[in-house]
């Protein structure tokens, strides 16, 4: 029964333990604030009211006597018996002549001498406290672990019987029909006992055996005795295993902490650093060994490229949104040397009322990543230069020979000529392709913006098309009056290029290939459709990554380097737009991207973006005019 605002602080299981005593007893703190009281003292002493020394009339010395000594006997002849529970916390019992001494000293033991094998505390005080001649306890050493057992007297006859969780489950819900209980009485021999299993919630901590060899049955005071006991033994048990949890997860913590190669900081609500790991106080070198209590901007002088302090400026964990976290490219100054490269991230720590308490850092060091990205770049930009020349002499020449007045006899010439040149632009186009990686990846593609008219730019990029295959036939359905966009023509061009060549080239049986543009909304929308092979739904998002092949025994073999509809993506996203594909095997493919036009719509914007729920489903190619409904 729970009649205080603050029993909900008393673990179920001992508030069942004080329950079942059949003397008055009170869960108290050190000032006297009740916090529990068992229907015996509730029903000897009705609910207590104020200060517990004050309800019972005990003086302040006579209080801290009961608390420093652990019992006290009143002027009436009872017997008062405190048992620490934890730091703040005593279990107060009434009894006679000091019969609950015992558990008293079992309480203080627990807290006190609590063990390895808590046989050797439990085990004397067990005996002496119930009159037994042998007391049996199967504990676990984790949470998760076996179950040992260990007998008090240790003269056991022969090995102590093992337990088994699923014994210990069939022993809770049928002790009489137990069949490892039968097997232990055999091997104990008792004449009568007393058993409890510990646990708390759902973690099964152990079994609690009491045996007498005689028939002398245990009476209720006895095991009102026990079933104290035995709930001291579980509190403190369980406390002692999740302390030695905790421990072992601090220390695998503290090896991960220390072996991290990436900083790692915590800095309070104040901004001052609490914790810096090893990696963390390498990069600070310049702000010496003791980085504790120091600010964090002073530890961690970041600057942004231009070199201006970022912290000092603002600091960005001021602005950070509730539960979310940051992450800033910034730079560390290095006294007498080159500056580092960091990539900051940080979150929010906060307690369980969602206030403040600091935040967590990591810190790393991207500088040689960074470098290496460099010399990729570079290198790809010196071989791509290298390539690009003697490109341009061979194209040079095979088009100045083409265009000299030819005879009969030249018209092999002239077709190994115009070969040479279509081989040269083929190869040029790689090579750019590659320049354009390169600065994609470096984060340097740049645009020429300047309002642009799509539809002579695609009825030209389809007419050059046509030339190349005779197997496929080009239509283009784009409205007269077609808003402008703001793009940059060379790339967008190449964006083109890139389309009509995966539909001419994954249509090898031939067919209408159609090229439409229609405004939606504050945009244009363009398609490429063929009547191809088609693409799985599954690699919809994976072809627009760099060097990504769709293959598979329907896919056929098909030249190119894998960087078109890459270098195409990262085009039209740098333009605002975006860039999907809708097909299904057998039906063919239709490519959309969208550029924002140059003036916005007069009327509200309705945009039919693809569906992720659906796509790829059961929709064909389509025209974008058929999706907008115009």
């Amino acid at each position: 029964m729970i009649l205080f605002g603050m029993s909900r602080r008393v673990k179920s299981e001992l508030r069942g333990v004080l329950d079942a005593l059949p003397v008055p007893a009170a869960v108290v703190g050190r000032r006297g604030t009740v916090f529990y009281a068992n229907p015996a003292f509730l029903g000897h002493f009705g609910s207590p009211s104020g200060s517990f020394p004050a309800f019972l009339g005990l003086t302040p010395a006579q209080w801290d006597r009961l608390l420093t000594a652990g019992t006290l006997i009143l002027a009436d002849g009872r017997s008062l018996s405190a048992a620490r529970l934890g730091s703040r916390r005593f279990l107060v019992t009434f009894g006679g002549d000091g019969r609950l001494e015992g558990l008293h000293q079992l309480a203080a033991a627990l807290c006190r001498d609590l063990t390895v094998d808590p046989i050797w505390v439990v085990g004397p005080r067990l005996v002496e406290l119930s009159g037994a001649d042998q007391v049996v306890l199967w504990v676990r050493r984790s949470l998760a672990g076996d179950f040992e057992g260990h007998a008090w007297p240790p003269e056991a006859p022969g090995r102590i019987p093992y337990l088994g969780v699923t014994d210990l489950d069939e022993l809770e819900r049928d002790p009489a029909g137990s069949a490892w209980l039968g097997r232990f009485l055999r091997w104990a021999g008792y004449g009568a006992y007393w058993l409890r299993a510990l646990r708390v919630d759902w973690d099964r901590l152990g079994l609690l055996v009491v045996g007498r060899f005689g028939d002398r049955p245990f009476s209720a005071e006895e095991q009102a005795r026990l079933e104290v006991a035995a709930g001291l033994i579980t509190l403190a048990w369980h406390r002692r295993l999740l302390t030695d949890r905790l421990a072992r997860n601090l220390a695998e913590l503290n090896a991960f902490w220390q072996v991290a190669n990436v900083g790692l900081v915590l800095v309070d609500a104040e901004g001052r650093v609490v914790a810096a790991n090893p990696a963390a106080r390498e990069l600070a070198a310049g702000a010496g060994t003791n980085v504790a209590g120091r600010l964090c901007r002073d530890v961690f002088p970041l600057v942004d490229d231009s070199g201006e302090p970022i912290c000092g400026r603002h600091c960005p964990l001021a602005d950070l949104p509730h539960g979310d976290r940051a992450a800033v490219r910034a730079y560390i100054p290095v006294p007498g040397g080159p500056r580092r490269t960091v990539l900051w991230t940080v979150a929010p720590i906060r307690d369980g009322y969602g206030r403040l308490r600091g935040w967590a850092e990591a810190i790393q060091d991207i500088g040689p990543l960074h470098a290496e990205d460099e010399v990729r770049a570079g290198f790809i930009s010196a071989i791509s230069h290298e390539l690009l020349t003697p490109v341009a002499i061979i194209k040079g020449y095979a088009v100045s020979l083409a265009e000299r007045p030819a005879g009969r006899r030249d018209k092999v010439l002239r077709a190994g000529l115009e070969a040479i040149a279509d081989e040269a632009d083929r190869l040029s186009r790689l090579v750019r392709n590659l320049l354009d990686v390169a600065k994609v990846q470096a984060g340097a593609l740049r645009l020429q913006l300047a309002p642009l008219n799509l539809k002579p730019l695609i009825e030209q990029g389809v007419e050059r098309f046509s030339k190349r295959s005779r197997r496929h036939t080009f239509v283009v359905e784009i409205p007269d009056q077609l808003p402008l966009v703001t793009a940059d023509r060379d790339r967008i061009e190449g964006v083109l290029y890139n389309l009509l060549d995966n539909a001419v080239k994954y249509s090898p049986n031939g067919g209408t290939i159609r090229v439409s543009a229609a405004a939606q909304g504050n945009e244009v929308v363009v398609a490429v459709s063929d009547p191809g092979i088609g693409i799985p739904y599954a690699e919809h998002d994976r072809i627009f990554q760099p060097y990504h092949r769709v293959t598979g025994p329907n896919q056929p073999p098909v030249e190119g380097s894998g960087l078109g509809l890459f270098i195409a993506r990262a085009v039209v996203e740098a333009h605002g737009g975006r860039i999907w594909v809708r097909s299904r095997p057998g039906r063919g493919s239709t490519f959309y991207f969208s550029l924002p036009r140059e003036a916005p719509a007069e009327l509200p914007a309705v945009y039919l973006a693809p569906n992720a729920q659906t796509e790829g489903k059961d929709e064909d190619a389509e025209d974008p005019k058929k999706d907008s409904g115009g």
